[in-house]
């Protein structure tokens, strides 16, 4: 299985044996389940294509402030932005009668007077910049504030959601009903629709079915591809035999000249996977090292040979039950700590701070300290990237100089064959 052996082949040929799928849902299961409009989990042979699928954020507001309204005080409005802005900027109001627009009548002012401009001012600082210069297109959020109640706010521009990209070992032989006949894929004809299609494929006994799909594209728009959509069965049985794994990702856009179209999150697991087998002794073919030379420079540049190695991994909260803990009661987990962290990670916001990981040679990922962290993950469901260090078979923590010489080793010429 490639998956298994993904350090054998360098990233480009490695993905040409995989299939992916992007989501940006809480995953409280490990195993992939099946869209229940269509009963197929859907996959493409792309990891870029898998991840325009995971949206930039959840929820947006669109709204607009008008130049001729900048001088004017912000009144108190129902769902509105705007009016949740100016309360975190400190305006308040008690005593309100509503009109049926959701727009207030009368109010008693309880804190301090808030402008328009003040509202303005706070998105451009948090990287919004309005079209026509007062059109807003701002990403938003529920959270609970201090007095349990459901509050509006906004998130700064650049922030991601934690999504994940799943990614699965293409089986050799798989039963697929082709539904593209060769065909290009055309908006007239979605087939993404033919549920009945795909129903009495997989009675029949396929496995998979292949269709024309279109991505949407924020630089380009639509743009076409063929995806797999496996039946409920058949992806329950590949994660069984080890073949689906998930890693962190966010939304990638097509970038502006063509490329293999391999985005940053799938380069950086796969090498974590090759740093950990050269680690262990594994043998890397030179090509797959020179596909992540600047990684590895930039791994271990000012290190000494003696500092512990770090690299990044993968911390799934689907798979919580994987993850080793310490001992009970030596590193307390708090509600109120596990509460903030999922917050922060609802909010687009995570920091490792001193939570502590190692992954063995098995590849078991266990919690040092920490454990906070991995239960606001699992009540998340979300995919994270952590640093770890890395031990070896006997248990011994990987430093950098031996990833030094693993590297010089596998760089090293063969010995010429003897000459008889």
């Amino acid at each position: 299985m490639s998956l298994s052996h993904s350090w054998l082949l360098t990233p480009q040929e490695l993905s040409k044996t995989l299939l992916f799928h992007g989501s940006i849902e809480p995953w409280q299961l490990a195993r992939p389940r099946a869209g229940g409009y269509d009963d197929c989990f859907w996959t493409s042979d792309c990891p870029l294509i898998a991840q325009t699928y995971i949206p930039k954020w959840g929820g947006e507001a669109m709204f607009s402030i008008s130049r001729w309204d900048r001088d004017r005080e912000v009144c108190p409005q129902r769902q509105s932005m705007i009016w949740e802005i100016a309360k975190q900027l400190g305006a308040s109001a008690t005593d309100i009668t509503w009109r049926n627009d959701g727009r207030a009548e009368s109010w008693r002012d309880t804190g301090k007077p808030v402008t328009y401009q003040q509202v303005f001012d706070h998105l451009l600082s948090l990287g919004y910049e309005p079209r026509d210069g007062e059109f807003f297109r701002v990403k938003d959020i529920y959270i609970t504030n201090e007095d349990g109640e459901q509050v509006l706010m906004p998130v700064p521009a650049d922030r991601q959601p934690f999504g994940r990209l799943v990614i699965v070992d293409r089986p050799a032989s798989l039963a697929l009903y082709d539904l593209t006949e060769g065909r290009e894929p055309d908006l007239t004809d979605k087939q993404y629709h033919k549920v009945d299609t795909f129903q009495k494929a997989f009675e029949a006994g396929y496995q998979a079915v292949l269709i024309n799909d279109f991505a949407q594209s924020p630089r380009y728009g639509n743009v076409g591809h063929t995806s797999i959509g496996f039946s409920s069965r058949a992806i329950g049985a590949l994660f069984d035999e080890g073949r689906v794994i998930s890693i962190p990702a966010t939304h990638r856009d097509f970038p502006c000249a063509r490329g293999d179209y391999l985005t940053e999150d799938y380069l950086q697991w796969h090498f974590s996977e090759v740093t950990r087998a050269l680690a262990l002794g594994f043998p890397v073919p030179t090509a797959v090292i020179d596909a992540h030379q600047e990684r590895f420079d930039a791994l271990l540049a000012d290190l000494n040979d003696d500092a512990q190695l770090l690299v990044p991994v993968t911390l799934d909260g689907a798979r919580a039950y994987d993850i080793a803990l310490p001992a009970a009661g030596s590193d307390p987990v708090a509600a109120e700590d596990v509460a903030a962290i999922s917050n922060g990670l609802r909010q687009g916001l995570f920091e490792q701070g001193d939570a502590t990981f190692t992954l063995s040679a098995h590849g078991r990922l266990t919690c040092l300290r920490g454990a906070t962290l991995v239960e606001a993950a699992e009540q998340q469901g979300a995919c994270l990237t952590v640093n770890a260090s890395l031990s070896d078979q006997e248990g011994r923590t990987v430093t950098c100089g031996r990833l030094r010489e693993a590297l010089d080793y596998a760089r090293a010429p063969a010995d010429p064959a003897p000459s008889f």
